[in-house]
C-alpha cells in the first residue's frame, strides 16, 4: 500500500493519526454511554417490576375490602353515634364542669409541653457550648505547641529553618526552570515560606528567652484553664440535660395516670349530685 506523500515528497500520516485518535476518542465516549445506558435500563427495569406488582396488589386489596365495607360503615356509624349520644348526655350531668375537662388536661400536659421546650433550649445552648469549647481546646493545644517550642529553642528554631532551607530549594528550583509564578508562591505564601519564616520560635537573645518562656507558659495556663472552665459546663450541662430528659420520659409515662386523677375529683352538676 502507497503512503500518503506531501507536496516535499515526504510521508505525512499526521491526518491519519488524528483520525485513529478521534475513533479511539468516539469509541470510549461511547462504550461509557452504553454503560451507562445499561444502568438506567435495568434500574427502568427493576423499578417497572416493582410497579406491576404494586398494581396487581390493588386488585387484591379491593378484592378483600369490597366483603367488609357495609360491616365497616355500620360499626363506624354506630361508634360516630356512641359518640354524640354520650357527649350529650356526659355535659348534662357535668353541667359548667364539662368544660374544665380540657382546662384539666390542658393543665397535666403544660408541664410536659414547659420541660420540652426546656431541653429544646438546652440542647442548642449545650450545642452552642461544645462549639466554644472545641474552639478553646484548639487553641490550648496551639499554645501548648508554642510553649514546647519554647522549653526547647535551639531544637524548634533549628528545625524551622531547615524546612526553610527545603522550601528554599524547591523555590530556586522553580526560579531556575522559568517557574516564576510558582517560585513566588512559594516565597509569598503565608503557609509556605512567608509563613514559616515568621514563625515561632524566632532566635533571640539569651536574655529574651526567660521572659518569652515565661510568656508563653501564661499564654497556654490561660488557654487551658478556659478550656477546663468550658469543659466542665459541657459535662454539667450533658448531665443536667440528661436528668430532665428522664423527667421528661417519667411524666409522660405518668400523663394519663396523672389526667384520671385529676379529673376522678371532678364532680357533676349540682342538680344531678342531689
Amino acid at each position: 500500500m502507497s503512503q500518503v506523500q506531501d507536496a516535499s515528497g515526504a510521508t505525512d500520516s499526521t491526518d491519519l493519526n488524528q483520525q485513529l485518535t478521534d475513533l479511539r476518542d468516539g469509541l470510549e465516549k461511547a462504550q461509557k454511554q452504553l454503560k451507562d445506558a445499561e444502568v438506567d435500563i435495568s434500574l427502568h427495569e427493576a423499578q417497572i417490576e416493582a410497579l406491576s406488582k404494586l398494581i396487581e396488589s390493588f386488585d387484591q386489596i379491593v378484592s378483600d375490602y369490597r366483603p367488609e365495607q357495609a360491616g365497616l360503615e355500620t360499626s363506624q356509624k354506630a361508634c360516630e353515634d356512641y359518640s354524640t349520644n354520650e357527649t350529650r348526655c356526659l355535659k348534662e350531668i357535668l353541667g359548667q364542669n364539662a368544660e374544665r375537662v380540657k382546662d384539666i388536661v390542658g393543665e397535666c400536659r403544660s408541664g410536659i409541653t414547659r420541660l420540652s421546650d426546656q431541653i429544646k433550649n438546652d440542647e442548642q445552648t449545650l450545642a452552642d457550648r461544645k462549639l466554644e469549647r472545641d474552639k478553646a481546646e484548639k487553641k490550648r493545644d496551639k499554645s501548648k505547641e508554642a510553649f514546647e517550642a519554647w522549653k526547647k529553642p535551639t531544637t524548634s528554631i533549628k528545625d524551622r529553618l531547615k524546612k526553610l532551607d527545603a522550601l528554599r530549594s524547591d523555590i530556586q528550583k522553580a526560579h531556575d526552570s522559568g517557574q516564576y509564578a510558582i517560585a513566588y508562591w512559594l516565597l509569598t505564601d503565608e503557609e509556605k515560606h512567608a509563613g514559616m519564616l515568621k514563625a515561632s520560635p524566632q532566635p533571640i537573645s539569651a536574655g529574651e528567652l526567660r521572659d518569652k518562656l515565661k510568656e508563653a507558659w501564661n499564654t497556654y495556663r490561660t488557654d487551658a484553664e478556659h478550656f477546663q472552665d468550658l469543659d466542665g459546663e459541657v459535662k454539667g450541662r450533658e448531665k443536667a440535660l440528661e436528668t430532665r430528659k428522664t423527667q421528661l420520659s417519667n411524666m409522660q409515662k405518668q400523663l394519663e395516670a396523672m389526667i384520671r386523677l385529676k379529673l376522678a375529683e371532678l364532680p357533676p352538676a349540682q342538680s344531678q349530685a342531689a
